[in-house]
């Protein structure tokens, strides 16, 4: 019986798309470390207790987790497709094309970083009017909740404005009608 030599057995593969397929491992490491939510277990007690946030950092805390999971998942399996393109597409090194290519995917993480925050007021702008627009909330006896609120949707409060103008402008910019003032009596139109 012929004798098998170690070359027989070596497997070809293209290590430009091996180390790609790396520097997507890592960045999905570092989107997935920095996706671990901060403040959680105190919004999740104020919830239980009955007590109302003060603050949208944990809305904020909780959607930009969720996109930076998300952007994990997509360097996970993009990384993933090049160790797989190593196999199925053998071929000579290039050096070149492996630090450009690290290079373009760092930029990408990079950019992907910096429109998320865009994202997240987007999304946030749009689970806060959906609940609003259902649920009654007195904007009044939350100064600081409403200030975030009115940043968020871009209403920029002034020392000659009243509480109650500054109200009705966060109001309008969210899409919800004033409450009326009377209990019982409907809202001027």
């Amino acid at each position: 019986m012929p004798e098998a030599t170690a070359q027989e057995f070596v497997l070809s593969v293209c290590t430009d798309w091996i180390v790609l397929g790396f520097v997507c491992y890592f960045l999905a490491g570092v989107f997935m470390i920095t996706s671990v939510g901060r403040g959680r277990p105190r919004t999740r007690a104020q919830f239980v207790l009955g007590f109302s946030p003060e603050s949208l950092a944990g809305l904020r805390a909780s959607v930009m987790s969720k996109g930076r999971s998300l952007i994990s998942a997509i360097f996970f399996l993009a990384g993933t497709s090049l160790q797989l393109a190593a196999v199925l597409l053998p071929g000579p090194a290039d050096p070149s094309i492996q630090f450009w290519g690290s290079v373009a995917l760092i930029f990408i993480a990079g950019t992907l970083m910096f429109m998320l925050d865009g994202h997240v007021d987007r999304v946030m702008r749009s689970h806060l009017r959906s609940q609003l627009r259902v649920h009654e909330f007195a904007f009044e006896d939350h100064l600081e909740l409403t200030r975030e609120i009115g940043s968020l949707f871009g209403v920029e409060a002034s020392q000659a404005e009243t509480l109650e103008n500054y109200v009705r402008s966060v109001r309008d910019a969210i899409g919800i009608p004033d409450r009326p003032r009377i209990p019982g009596r409907l809202a001027r139109f």
